[in-house]
C-alpha cells in the first residue's frame, strides 16, 4: 500500500495564524487527523496531528508521568550535590 492510496484529496491546510479551535473543527467537520501548516506562499512551515491536542498542558491533557519515573526524579532531585573542591580532596579507591 502506498500515502496516495490513504491520503486525502484536495489537501486541506491551515496558516500559522489559524487558532486551535478553527484547526480542531476543520478536522472534525473534515473526519481527517492531521493538517498541513502552510506560510502565504504556500511553503510547508508544519503540520497540526490530533496527537498534538491530545497531550497540551495548556488544556490539562499533557502526559501523566509515571509512578517510577517520579520516584527517580526525585531521588536524584534529593541527591547532594559534590563540589569540585570535595571532589579533588577525596581519596581515590
Amino acid at each position: 500500500m502506498r500515502a496516495r492510496q490513504l491520503m486525502t484529496r484536495p489537501v486541506i491546510t491551515v496558516s500559522p495564524e489559524t487558532t486551535i479551535v478553527e484547526a480542531a473543527n476543520i478536522m472534525l467537520q473534515r473526519h481527517i487527523s492531521g493538517l498541513p501548516v502552510v506560510d502565504a506562499t504556500g511553503k510547508l512551515v508544519g503540520i497540526v496531528s490530533e496527537g498534538d491536542f491530545i497531550h497540551r498542558g495548556e488544556i490539562g491533557t499533557q502526559r501523566k508521568r509515571r509512578r517510577l519515573l517520579n520516584s527517580f526524579s526525585d531521588r536524584v532531585r534529593r541527591r547532594p550535590t559534590l563540589s569540585t573542591s570535595t571532589a579533588a580532596r577525596s581519596p581515590r579507591s
